[in-house]
């Protein structure tokens, strides 16, 4: 019976681990950034993101980013007063090239866990914008601008990252970002989908209650 318990108490333990680890699907769309007049302001922290070199736009005042949305979206700019440039200083590019975040519009989390970018809308520019999804300052994922639709979606679905940097666009070639979804679910092409860890963990301990009551009512 003890021994049981025992077991029962580190199930629970693992599943409560699992519970607070456990992140949710979410959408940023930047809609509650607003100015009342209509200039532009520093993102900043963000829902849980820093966005360095960026400030936010309305459409009435600077123009639509993407056609037919009149909606707040994100620009890089030249100065930014906050927050704090990506903390690596070693990090290099898809060609082994230094990467200075300091000089690089980025957004990275703000406790340092990673995330999945699944997909964004980022404006069409006269030129490739380069794409960098870091971990800890190493680079793990990377692509261009021109990956994304007519509309300007880009979908990435670039797991266990915890950093996006746009190296090369301050200056004439800037980013405009807006509805960013992250953490949605990605299953590996090909692959099958494995049982849950919740729905495991709590077979296990329906049979370990069960297993208890009946030695209690013996």
């Amino acid at each position: 019976m003890l021994r049981s318990l025992r077991i029962l108490s580190f199930l629970l333990s693992l599943l409560l681990l699992s519970a607070s680890s456990f992140v949710h699907a979410e959408t940023l769309t930047f809609n509650d950034l607003v100015s009342s007049d209509g200039a532009l302001y520093t993102v900043g922290d963000y829902r849980g993101f820093a966005f360095y070199y960026f400030d936010y736009a309305s459409p009435s005042s600077y123009g639509e980013a993407f056609p037919g949305d009149n909606t707040t979206y994100l620009l890089s700019a030249y100065y930014p007063f906050e927050p704090p440039p990506y903390p690596f200083y070693s990090v290099l590019d898809q060609n082994g090239n230094p990467v200075d975040p300091s000089e690089t519009p980025s957004f990275y989390t703000t406790d340092g866990q990673a995330f999945t970018l699944n997909n964004m809308l980022i404006a069409p520019t006269s030129a490739a914008i380069s794409i960098l999804g870091y971990r800890d300052g190493v680079l793990v994922d990377s692509t261009t601008s021109l990956a994304a639709g007519p509309d300007g979606l880009l979908t990435l679905n670039w797991t266990g990252i915890d950093a996006i940097l746009f190296p090369n666009t301050l200056g004439f070639v800037g980013v405009e970002l807006d509805t960013i979804n992250i953490n949605e679910p990605v299953t590996p092409v090909g692959s099958t989908p494995e049982p849950s860890t919740f729905v495991l963990l709590g077979s296990g301990l329906v049979g370990l209650v069960t297993l208890a009551r009946r030695r209690l009512s013996a």
